[in-house]
């Protein structure tokens, strides 16, 4: 196939490509019918870029965010296809409310794959001798421990989130997630979200979020009652999040708090193409 034929045959893809953007950019996930009715949206807005992106919702807003500290180990034995990866990376942000309420949020995040490498190919040419094309490896498992420590000038205590999720061929069901936030008394389960509302269609944009893994929104319930939501968009796409009418304001600034921590533990997948 020659270049020419090639870039017409690639233009219908490219229009399918920007309508499915337009598309995107509109789509809203399906939350509770409760969150809808005594609740509120608020757009996302994102100023910065990177581990330093600041996010603005409703009357909360991120004031200071320290840099994303890492640290990473590999483990491979010799003549072995399979490799392990650890990471562990570190951050802290801290958000505030129009009426001066504050939170102080520190986030460890550890990061494990496992592998399987597998052989190149090799393909040989009178001219240009014998070369290698490297497989991509098979991912077993990638699992993501996620947790951050919540403190505010309105509560005594600490509230602690935590979300696990693992994905992989070793994966039952090939994908796996638990998520909540607590003080000990209380528990707040934080559930993905992996529908549209029907109203939108779903564009291309959205399935390659479905590919890699990523839930498009989360859900925080308290005893089955929907307090919040987040969406989590793609990368320059607006995000979401709903706070429920009746919150008091402690509740809805941790809740507040969790939705930034989803938005930007979502972001940093989408950069890192975890």
């Amino acid at each position: 196939m020659t270049k020419l034929a090639l870039y017409k045959a690639m233009i219908p893809l490219m229009y399918l490509q920007i309508i499915s953007f337009a598309v995107q950019a509109q789509s809203i996930i399906e939350v509770s019918e409760s969150l809808k009715q005594n609740g509120k949206r608020y757009e996302v807005k994102g100023k910065g870029i990177g581990a330093n992106m600041i996010f603005q919702f409703g009357g909360f807003a991120m004031t200071t965010v320290q840099d994303e500290t890492a640290n990473r180990s590999r483990k491979k034995k010799a003549f072995n296809p399979l490799k392990e990866v650890n990471v562990e990376k570190t951050s802290s942000f801290t958000m505030v409310s129009q009426e001066g309420a504050i939170a102080s949020i520190k986030v460890g995040l550890t990061i494990y794959r496992k592998q399987r490498n597998n052989k190149s190919l090799v393909f040989n040419d009178e001219e240009k001798g014998s070369f290698n094309i490297e497989n991509d490896p098979d991912i077993l498992e990638t699992s993501y421990h996620y947790t951050a420590n919540i403190l505010t000038n309105l509560d005594t205590g600490y509230w602690e989130v935590v979300f696990i999720e693992k994905v992989g061929q070793e994966v039952l069901g090939g994908k796996v997630f638990n998520g909540w936030l607590t003080n000990g008394d209380r528990t707040v389960q934080i559930a993905p979200v992996a529908k549209y509302e029907p109203s939108n269609k779903s564009s291309l944009m959205q399935l390659q979020l479905m590919v890699n893994n990523y839930f498009p929104g989360f859900e925080l319930r308290e005893k089955g009652e929907a307090l919040a939501a987040v969406q989590t968009a793609a990368e320059k796409y607006k995000g979401y999040v709903w706070l429920a009418d009746d919150l008091n304001p402690r509740d809805e600034l941790l809740l507040a708090a969790v939705s930034t921590t989803i938005l930007r533990e979502s972001k940093r997948r989408q950069r890192a193409g975890d």
